[in-house]
């Protein structure tokens, strides 16, 4: 296969050539390469399946026959790979490189190994996404999905699980940074040590946690008062049994999605600076142009502002989080806290209808969201 090339469906061109009608008529070989600027025994080549033509020949042949490029390219998994929707939309890798403001190298790196940028500001998946005509949710689940990264999960899974075991047997508390067998773990987390010994070390807090409260659940199980409380309980017993069963694949789960797309510190800590601010918002001057870090998070739906317009201050706007920005501030401050350890811890606040004036943003009440939740009883 011709490099930068993805699958290519010869015959679904041969059958496109010879039952669609283009301006009436339908075509021969000769004359579809004329239309597209090639040979003939090119196109029986393409047709043939010994040859197999570049993205932007495969986006002017579709459009020949008015199709979309993948009837041409067919998927070869259940979710496109980010190489099939960039041959779809008619870019090479150079091309998409230059497009995005990167090197052909670092976006090879990306589209095989399903390897982002350590720099990236936070908008690569979204520009991608524009450059490829789908959503960015199409895009995290090419690069989710990709067998590069499948198969970084289950490596990481199998050292966390050997971790977990070690710590059932009592024979282990936490990762050191200099430990010898994190090093494989760092490149798998694309992270340095340090950092990488942080989050091992905050999913092994959370899988002892998980321990206590099953513990917690058994004694309570014991000294349950009735058969049907009993019942209820030993459900509960067993839901946290299935979690612990389950805790090195589902953390492995968590920190590679959340490196997926981790933001950089400054705006991880503008974030918080806007969340810390409370209901009132945070006031930022207007006498210059928005910076760049507010803009990336106001862009990415995590920042949104208004004016204020009864101040002193008439060249400032307040910025407050999105139902967006709070959940990832609410749910993932833990593991930022990892990432950047020298950013401030956030504080989280809401609106209490109960009590007077909340409605203004005078009174506040403070609540903090623990990392686990038990299983429902339901």
């Amino acid at each position: 296969m011709a490099r930068g090339t993805a699958p290519f469906d010869g015959e679904a061109l041969r059958t496109l050539r010879l039952t669609t009608s283009v301006d009436g008529r339908r075509l021969s070989a000769e004359a579809l390469a004329r239309l597209v600027g090639t040979s003939k025994a090119r196109i029986l080549a393409y047709e043939q399946g010994h040859s197999v033509p570049e993205p932007s020949r495969i986006k002017q042949l579709a459009g020949v026959f008015q199709v979309p490029s993948a009837v041409l390219t067919p998927a070869e998994y259940t979710h496109p790979s980010l190489r099939e929707l960039r041959v779809q939309a008619g870019l090479t890798i150079a091309k998409t490189a230059s497009l995005l403001g990167m090197s052909r190298k670092t976006f090879g790196h990306l589209e095989n190994h399903a390897r982002q940028p350590r720099h990236d500001d936070g908008t690569l998946q979204v520009r991608l996404a524009y450059l490829l005509g789908v959503s960015p949710s199409v895009i995290r689940q090419a690069l989710y999905g990709h067998p590069q990264a499948e198969r970084r999960r289950a490596r990481l899974a199998d050292y966390l699980l050997g971790l977990f075991k070690e710590i059932d047997r009592g024979r282990i508390a936490v990762v050191d940074p200099d430990d010898p067998s994190l090093l494989s773990t760092a490149d798998l987390l694309h992270r340095p040590a340090s950092v990488a010994a942080r989050l091992v070390n905050h999913e092994i807090s959370g899988y002892r946690q998980l321990m206590k409260e099953r513990d917690l659940a058994k004694v309570e199980l014991e000294y349950a008062p009735s058969g049907r409380s009993a019942h209820v309980r030993d459900r509960v017993v067993r839901k946290y049994e299935e979690r612990i069963a389950l805790a090195a694949v589902h953390s492995a789960q968590t920190l590679c999605g959340f490196l997926m797309e981790a933001m950089p510190a400054r705006q991880w800590r503008m974030l918080v600076a806007v969340a810390n601010a409370g209901a009132g918002g945070l006031p930022v001057k207007r006498q210059l142009e928005p910076s760049e870090t507010v803009e990336t998070l106001a862009s990415l739906a995590f920042l949104a502002h208004v004016e204020m317009t009864q101040r002193a201050e008439p060249q400032a706007v307040t910025y407050h989080l999105t139902p967006r920005g709070m959940r990832v501030v609410r749910k993932q401050w833990r593991l930022y806290e990892c990432l950047y350890p020298s950013v401030r811890t956030p504080t989280f606040y809401r609106y209490d209808p109960d009590l007077p004036n909340s409605r203004a943003g005078n009174t506040l009440a403070l609540f903090t969201a623990p990392d686990r939740f038990p299983p429902s009883e339901q």
